[in-house]
């Protein structure tokens, strides 16, 4: 007999119990006992034929139609499958309105194969509309069901679920707790299941929670393992984020014309797939290599493209990062006033989103910008705001930065107690981080 029948039998005979309001201790007696009962539902461990046909009997299920009973629970199950897995199709494409309605008629017992499913989207629904905790409930409630009631979905939904828990905690600002769940869905990931392209989605997103924490070697590693595999990853969304983490790597080493070319060619595919989100983020990255070079009309033209070609602002992400670096490039041309116009948009989206990574990277380029019309008073209050976001959220690598600066000023403006405190904090700070000098992000034009 098959896994998925042995599943199906162990659904059915809890089902049959549940529905004659009978308890586990109601079944036993001197021929079977509550433990092999218990072992049937849950399929902990293997019983004998004669012991399953006895609990079959006594719930009243002649074992002769066992195979037919079988077949009718497993089509009911394909049909409500098919089902879900068109709510889920709705809610890839933010077609939110009907589904609370379609998912709240759905009744399902606790216990039934598709009830981790079915709490995975009521998470998914709850997450398109940034209800962060309520998702993580959901998510956090279909794992429990599956080691519960001991169900084994034929999909990695249990890696499916740990994947959205850390996406609800990074934009949440927390990182550590990203990446935990990240780890956590990749050993929960099974190769033998469907749903395959998870594990591709964890291992983008860990790359991309390790830029966000300064972890930038190990990131460059594990994007090193991905890039010999990126033609078998099916989902788009994942090509381009990583031909973006190859591109601000590249970057980073001053291999600019690699990095353009990575760039160039993931914004193909990007048009290609109308993938607008990760195609401006593409532009964005371009932007960033042609204005680390001072090609700064080169570098206006891709981070203006991304803001007048989103006019309703669909991508506020998109905008804070062309914003910001945008005040970069006014900054180095000492435009001081469009630099700040720019830092302002940034910030007041960054607020809205509550996105303290981008807000942290714009208090410290405000911070330039003051710093470089020598205001070095206002420059420490932003390096200091910077400073208290990176020091909440757990960015380290951000919060060394700022300090850095700090002490810069106060150098410049002889204050010896300020410059002696900050330059101790970053010594502590640099040493924890095991500092190699590495920066896997632009702040101003050297």
């Amino acid at each position: 007999m098959t896994d998925l029948s042995q599943d199906l039998i162990r659904y059915i005979i809890k089902k049959r119990r549940k529905e004659k309001n009978l308890r586990l201790e109601d079944l036993k007696d001197r021929n079977i006992s509550i433990a092999t009962i218990s072992f049937i539902e849950n399929g902990e461990q293997r019983v004998s034929q004669e012991k399953l046909h006895y609990l079959l009997t006594k719930l009243n299920i002649d074992p002769a139609s066992l195979k037919h009973l079988i077949a009718e629970e497993a089509e009911r199950i394909e049909e409500l499958r098919f089902q879900l897995d068109f709510i889920e199709a709705l809610l890839d494409n933010n077609e939110t309105t009907i589904i609370y309605d379609l998912l709240l008629g759905t009744k399902l017992e606790d216990f039934h194969p598709l009830a981790p499913h079915f709490h995975y989207l009521m998470g998914l629904a709850h997450l398109k509309k940034q209800e962060w905790h309520k998702a993580e409930h959901f998510f956090q409630r279909a794992i429990l069901l599956c080691r519960h009631h001991s169900l084994n979905p034929s999909d990695n939904i249990i890696a499916l679920c740990l994947k959205e828990l850390s996406t609800c905690a990074y934009h949440q600002n927390d990182l550590d707790q990203a990446l935990s769940f990240v780890n956590q869905g990749l050993e929960a990931f099974q190769a033998d299941k469907e749903r395959k392209e998870v594990r591709y989605i964890l291992l983008s997103n860990k790359i991309l929670y390790l830029l966000r924490a300064g972890q930038t070697e190990q990131a460059s590693h594990l994007l090193n393992q991905i890039w010999p595999l990126i033609q078998e990853i099916e989902l788009t969304r994942v090509t381009l984020n990583l031909y973006k983490f190859r591109a601000i790597l590249l970057r980073k080493s001053k291999m600019f014309s690699e990095a353009i070319a990575c760039c160039k060619e993931g914004i193909r595919k990007g048009k290609k797939n109308l993938f607008l989100s990760r195609t401006y983020d593409l532009l964005n990255v371009l932007g960033s290599i042609y204005l680390q070079q001072k090609a700064y009309g080169k570098a206006a033209y891709y981070f203006e493209l991304v803001i007048n070609n989103d006019k309703d602002v669909k991508f506020p992400r998109r905008h804070i990062d062309a914003h910001t670096y945008l005040a970069i490039l006014h900054d180095g041309q000492q435009n001081w006033n469009k630099a700040e116009k720019h830092l302002e948009q940034a910030i007041e989206l960054g607020k809205k989103l509550n996105d303290a990574y981008r807000i942290t990277k714009a208090y410290i380029v405000r911070g330039n910008n003051l710093k470089n019309q020598l205001h070095y008073d206002d420059a420490v209050a932003s390096y200091k705001q910077a400073m208290i976001l990176a020091q909440n959220h757990h960015y380290k690598s951000m919060e060394a930065k700022a300090l850095y600066l700090m002490a810069e000023c106060y150098d410049k403006m002889k204050e010896e107690k300020e410059f002696t405190d900050s330059t101790n904090l970053l010594f502590f700070l640099l040493k924890e981080l095991n500092f190699k000098g590495d920066e896997d992000d632009i702040f101003d034009v050297c």
